[in-house]
């Protein structure tokens, strides 16, 4: 148990700050006796000066310093940098003019063009347009069989008997 030396407060054994003040307060550790034996066993052995340095060549030759590169900038793949937003736009507009784009999409998709990004783009381009395509096909097929149907089932003289 000790009084803090500022304010005079009763702390707890074992605590490092008072509890009102929080003046720190000085802990004594409990003696432990000292093992010195594998100290006074080393000191006790013939010291040997002799110190050879890690780097050292043997006698009679000579040590060089190893001469190290520079830094090398990493190599960044031409085909693999990512597409601009200026070249995604100007690709997406190119594909929307009617013939022109999907000529240039197919020379794009073939590998024609040095960015693998580009050229990715133009493979999708051209799979969603034979998507789009192959449903506006089922559609109109589609409606022309709702429309067939619907114009079978009105009798001929329909439109005759309004007037």
């Amino acid at each position: 148990m000790a009084n803090c030396p500022n304010c005079g407060q009763f702390n707890n054994e074992g605590q490092k700050f008072c509890t009102a003040c929080g003046t720190p307060l000085e802990v004594q550790a409990p003696a432990q006796p000292v093992n010195n034996a594998p100290y006074e066993a080393a000191a006790q052995q013939p010291v040997n000066n002799a110190y050879t340095a890690p780097n050292q060549a043997p006698q009679g030759q000579t040590y060089s310093q190893p001469v190290y590169a520079a830094p090398v900038a990493p190599v960044v793949d031409e085909s693999k940098k990512p597409l601009s937003v200026g070249g995604f736009v100007g690709t997406m507009l190119l594909g929307c003019i009617p013939l022109v784009g999907l000529i240039c999409m197919i020379v794009f998709a073939c590998g024609a063009v040095k960015n693998v990004n580009r050229q990715n783009y133009a493979r999708a381009w051209l799979i969603m347009m034979a998507i789009s395509i192959a449903l506006g096909i089922v559609l109109s097929i589609v409606i022309i069989a709702v429309g067939a149907s619907f114009m079978s089932e009105i009798s001929p003289g329909f439109f005759y008997d309004m007037y």
